[in-house]
């Protein structure tokens, strides 16, 4: 829905008058902790900087995605207090980082370093998803469960067989890790606050935070911490192109499929080999 001018800026003026009550809801619960001076750091205007980052993307008038309305961005402010507090010289490190000398500064400072980060991550999703096995992931609709369930269909007994492939939910990350370049701890900094700002529903744990916050973590095991539905939404974020990711379990059983060599991959679709069914004793229906 568009607005004329003048009431599109009364609503952006409106919705910043929100955000700043909810940094100062936030900054207030966590000064009824225990007293540090990391905490006395963590003030309703630091909390503010971060927020109209987050809030209002580059060259956009509305929330970001990922923050699901003012009770999303609450959450992501409480977590980066909370951090902030528990680390003493994180909050000190990651302003050096990324050269944060006034808080007037820091949120355009944000804003420019998730715009380097969708950047970055964008060619590495673009490399990664154009390279078996990770190609499969971009075939749209039901095509592969309809292969899965034609090849069942024609062999007897392999059903039972993909009934005992394990999920490995760990394998994606281990795909995107092999196609993570290596990348400057500020780089690393701006990919973090990126996925930090896009997807609500994955939380990670404090340290990892911290790390990704500084750069003190590769791209790879930054990815490989990201679960199936989080890579949905970055990749449909980052105009990749819209689709469900396959389930862990189903890839982990074409998976199987293609290591026993029981079908081949040509780039494009399957193709059944019936020999090396037969001569693991499956009958061909």
């Amino acid at each position: 829905m568009s607005f004329p001018p003048t009431y599109a800026d009364a609503r952006r003026v409106a919705s910043r008058h929100q955000v700043r009550q909810v940094a100062r809801r936030v900054s207030a619960d966590l000064q009824r902790g225990p007293r540090t001076a990391s905490s006395n750091e963590m003030t309703a205007d630091v909390l503010w900087a971060f927020a109209d980052a987050f809030w209002t993307p580059p060259g956009g008038t509305g929330r970001v995605a990922g923050m699901r309305g003012l009770r999303g961005l609450a959450k992501r402010l409480k977590q980066l207090g909370k951090m902030f507090t528990r680390a003493p010289r994180l909050w000190q490190d990651f302003k050096r980082l990324v050269g944060v000398e006034s808080l007037k500064d820091l949120p355009g400072i944000l804003r420019d370093l998730a715009e380097k980060g969708k950047s970055v991550l964008k060619g590495v999703f673009k490399k990664a998803f154009n390279t078996f096995p990770l190609s499969m992931f971009k075939i749209k609709g039901a095509g592969v469960n309809d292969f899965l369930k034609k090849l069942t269909d024609r062999v007897p007994g392999l059903n039972d067989a993909l009934g005992k492939v394990k999920g490995g939910a760990d394998q994606l990350g281990d795909f995107l890790r092999k196609h993570a370049p290596n990348l400057s701890k500020i780089l690393i900094a701006a990919v973090f606050i990126f996925i930090w700002m896009n997807v609500l529903e994955f939380e990670w744990n404090f340290s990892d935070i911290a790390k990704a916050l500084v750069g003190g973590i590769s791209l790879g095991e930054l990815l490989a911490t990201l679960p199936g539905s989080a890579i949905g939404m970055l990749m449909n974020v980052l105009g990749l192109g819209t689709f469900t990711l396959l389930p862990v379990a189903l890839f982990a059983r074409i998976m199987w499929l293609v290591a026993k060599g029981y079908v081949v991959w040509d780039g494009r679709w399957f193709k059944l080999d019936e020999r090396a069914l037969q001569a693991d004793g499956y009958s061909i229906a």
